[in-house]
């Protein structure tokens, strides 16, 4: 997505009214020790059009890390990060988070979450 259509994308965002805190989780393999590391890989940013890929893209592009987009599910996404197909996934949800709440030590996973709330950075846990 060129960065003229982001611009425009995010013009049209309108704040109508609080529902609940969200938190973005980046689930990766453990060869990722930072966010930094992702940069040339493939992530997982969610289906096309959602509140994740939004949220990823702007993310990433803050940052100056250039990823390779890949959109699935967060099921399927976080298998493929189990099996080394994909290096994370993000997952933008409500606490708590389905997806996040079947994962185990036994996964081999790293997870990070920054709850969002009402100021314009992410509050890290």
């Amino acid at each position: 997505m060129s960065e003229t259509t982001r611009q425009a994308e995010a013009r049209r965002i309108v704040y109508i009214a609080k529902l609940f805190n969200e938190e973005a989780h980046l689930i990766a393999g453990n060869d990722v020790k930072s966010i930094q590391d992702l940069k040339n890989r493939e992530v997982n940013i969610g289906t096309e059009g959602s509140g994740t890929s939004f949220l990823m893209r702007f993310i990433f592009d803050a940052l100056h890390i250039d990823v390779v987009e890949v959109s699935m599910w967060p099921d399927e996404a976080i298998e493929k990060v189990k099996r080394g197909q994909i290096a994370a996934t993000a997952l933008v949800a409500g606490k708590p988070a389905q997806s996040m709440s079947r994962l185990t030590p036994a996964d081999g996973l790293r997870a990070d979450t920054a709850r969002l709330g009402p100021s314009s950075r992410p509050q890290s846990r």
